[in-house]
């Protein structure tokens, strides 16, 4: 027919060994932020940046250790950390710093996972839970601008500004030894849950009867509700909301 060309390879020619013959111009897919790749280096990054703080800092975090944990049946201890500033110190930077792997574990169970993060790789979900940890301890800390009560002692108030950091940290480490078996084993993220509220949430009422004790005596009702709420369940609230949208 007219309008075959001649000189033109047969259409059998196009594939050489059941293949086409440009298949091996094809070019290969970048890795994405959800690969494995990209998953392993975002934690393997935090989790360095986490060990170099905690191995260069750690003499100062084990001479911590007892000291929050006699803070459990001696209330006073907690006067006595505010009052030493390089322990008061290296409590509120080992508080920021525990955020790391707490963020890792909570992303990695699931506990925070916001309607408007879903979807997101898991790698940016721990970063993005880390931030809410680090948002969490910044609200706690602009309650700092609020006035001192008039009838409340200096040494007590300091207690109550700061003293939930000690449960903090006691919380993190407990769950941070706990993280790694409930992954280990390939417990369920619903039973991880309930294990971090089991840990968390004895120690978490505990700091709010220490602060109702603190403040309610010298204080009206009035004043001991309207702190508490700045203090304790404003910020806790906010954070549970956030997991919970």
């Amino acid at each position: 027919m007219a309008f075959i060309q001649e000189g033109l390879p047969p259409v059998s020619d196009a594939f050489l060994e059941g293949r086409l013959e440009m298949a091996h111009k094809m070019m290969l897919q970048p890795q994405t932020i959800d690969s494995p790749e990209a998953y392993a280096t975002i934690v393997s990054v935090l989790l360095i940046f986490f060990l170099v703080f905690f191995f260069y800092r750690f003499r100062e975090i084990l001479n911590l250790l007892p000291i929050l944990l006699g803070m459990l049946s001696n209330k006073n201890i907690g006067l006595n950390i505010e009052h030493i500033k390089n322990t008061y110190r290296n409590r509120n930077a080992t508080a920021c710093i525990f955020s790391i792997p707490l963020g890792i574990f909570i992303a990695r169970i699931s506990l925070i996972q916001p309607s408007f993060l879903k979807g997101q790789p898991l790698g940016w979900m721990m970063i993005f839970t880390i931030g809410f940890l680090l948002l969490y301890i910044l609200i706690r800390r602009t309650a700092l601008l609020w006035p001192k009560p008039r009838k409340l002692a200096e040494d007590a108030w300091k207690v109550f500004q700061n003293g939930w950091m000690n449960y903090y940290i006691l919380g993190s480490l407990l769950f941070c030894a706990a993280g790694p078996l409930l992954i280990l084993f390939k417990v369920p993220d619903n039973i991880s849950a309930i294990v971090f509220l089991c840990i968390f949430g004895p120690l978490y009422v505990m700091n709010l009867v220490r602060n109702i004790q603190i403040i309610s005596k010298p204080c009206s009702t009035m004043t001991t509700i309207l702190y508490l709420c700045a203090f304790e369940i404003i910020p806790t609230g906010a954070l549970i909301l956030l997991g919970l949208l």
